[in-house]
């Protein structure tokens, strides 16, 4: 599914998803075709190899983060899923913000606010 462009000039943004992947527009303008799921912020972006939110570990993403980071989005595959309590509580205390929502909910809400300059990163759970 293609993303509307928004001016993410200078930043790494989404310039589609599905197919078990997302394309990615770096910093000059160029996409780049990434297979599997993938952390992506501002600044760049990590392949990952978590296929579901039961997979992903608070230790795996704390090295990926920015020092400052104003709203993170976990986007959990084709359908919203939300982790337990304790879980959403730790995850909470990386971020200003913290939202989990369906992997192209996701892609789209980042992008719009890269777009907007906000401070944003998001791990994204790849969608057919």
């Amino acid at each position: 599914m293609d993303i509307l462009p928004l001016s993410a000039d200078g930043k790494f943004s989404i310039a589609s998803y599905g197919g078990g992947g997302f394309v990615i527009k770096d910093t000059h303008g160029a996409e780049k075709k990434w297979h599997g799921s993938i952390f992506i912020k501002p600044e760049g972006v990590v392949p990952i190899t978590h296929r579901t939110l039961d997979d992903i570990k608070l230790a795996d993403v704390i090295p990926l983060l920015p020092l400052k980071l104003e709203l993170l989005l976990l986007g959990t595959g084709a359908r919203m899923a939300r982790p337990e309590k304790l879980q959403r509580d730790n995850w909470q205390r990386l971020a200003s913000g913290v939202e989990w929502m369906a992997t192209p909910a996701a892609a789209r809400t980042y992008q719009i606010a890269v777009g907007e300059g906000r401070l944003v990163a998001a791990l994204l759970l790849a969608v057919e």
